[in-house]
């Protein structure tokens, strides 16, 4: 029981070293392209032979740059946190149904300015017990994915099924297939 104790130490902490080199080697990379287009318009900007038009145009893509690297920082610092959890820290009642509809509401405004329409199909659908708050989150990530590979025109099915035991989200988008070498690594961040 020590032996297999210790053991199970040395691998957490084996896992968290590799954990915060990916983490590091993940948020260095997506940083790279807002830090890049940033530093083109500043450049530009210190010029200063500019029309009022053109820095605009140039401090908006500073701003949307910024924001983007606050949103990246924002995701992985949740992703952090959602990965070091053990158990979940709140579990209540809650309805997967309303929670699918309260995230398709959010990305709305996404869905619109590609002309993409979402469409549920649900069978009796329950409460059931989990975090609310993780659960939102999942639900936005695959939606999130399904809109940003969905060809612009078409739609998101949301399926989503119940069983004695289980309940299950199903999301389809018409969109490139997951190439087969990134199939095994889909889990990764």
């Amino acid at each position: 029981a020590e032996l297999a104790e210790a053991t199970e130490a040395m691998r957490q902490e084996l896992d968290g070293k590799s954990y915060i080199e990916n983490y590091v080697h993940t948020l260095t990379h997506e940083m790279k392209s807002p830090l890049a287009a940033i530093r083109g318009a500043a450049e530009l900007l210190e010029e200063g032979n500019m029309e009022v038009n053109s820095q605009r145009k140039f401090l908006h893509n500073i701003v949307s740059s910024a924001h983007r690297m606050q949103d990246l920082i924002d995701r992985l610092l949740s992703l952090a946190a959602l990965e070091n959890l053990t158990e979940l820290e709140k579990v209540q009642t809650v309805n997967l149904l309303t929670l699918v509809k309260i995230e398709i509401d959010a990305k709305r405004s996404h869905a619109d300015r590609k002309n993409i329409h979402f469409k549920i199909e649900a069978n009796l659908i329950t409460d059931t017990s989990g975090d609310e708050f993780l659960l939102k989150q999942a639900i936005s990530n695959l939606l999130d994915n399904a809109l940003h590979f969905a060809e612009s025109n078409t739609g998101i099915l949301l399926r989503l099924e119940q069983d004695n035991q289980f309940q299950t989200l199903c999301v389809f988008n018409k969109g490139p297939l997951i190439p087969d070498y990134a199939i095994p690594r889909i889990f990764e961040r």
